[in-house]
């Protein structure tokens, strides 16, 4: 299968139970898994479910051309590359400006993990004149 730039699944409403097996399916998708019952990190997916009373709807990246989110981040952690967004989780400080940013609400700050373990965020660090430097103890978010 050909991947092409710009691509998202595009769920239909009308029939989605809401069982959220695609969101398993991303999660598998995108971290090479073979069987996801044999993993040792949650499954974060980078599509979500959202079930209303009388709706069913997913919420994911739409890979925008001008990606207000890639706009607004002061460390330059996110970028439009061959027509997709990449996030780069090193280098975000994880100010949430592109979560705010973002029109179809698909950016979430989430737990971090590498290998399996729970790691400390970048959120621990500031942009100073110097650059990215780790906060102070009583520095404030």
């Amino acid at each position: 299968m050909e991947l092409r730039s710009n691509t998202f699944v595009v769920g239909d409403s009308s029939k989605c139970v809401g069982c959220k097996t695609c969101e398993i399916a991303c999660f598998k998708a995108h971290n090479k898994v073979t069987t996801v019952g044999n993993i040792k990190t949650p499954i974060i997916s980078r599509i979500h479910i959202i079930k209303g009373k009388n709706f069913v709807v997913p919420v994911q990246c739409r890979h925008c051309e001008d990606a207000p989110c890639a706009s607004v981040c002061p460390v330059n952690a996110i970028k439009n590359e061959n027509s997709t967004i990449i996030i780069n989780e090193e280098v975000c400080i994880g100010c949430k400006a592109c979560a705010v940013a973002c029109p179809f609400g698909a950016i979430e700050i989430g737990t971090k993990y590498k290998d399996g373990n729970l790691v400390m965020q970048n959120v621990q660090k500031e942009f100073t004149d110097n650059g990215l430097e780790q906060k102070k103890k009583d520095s404030c978010i």
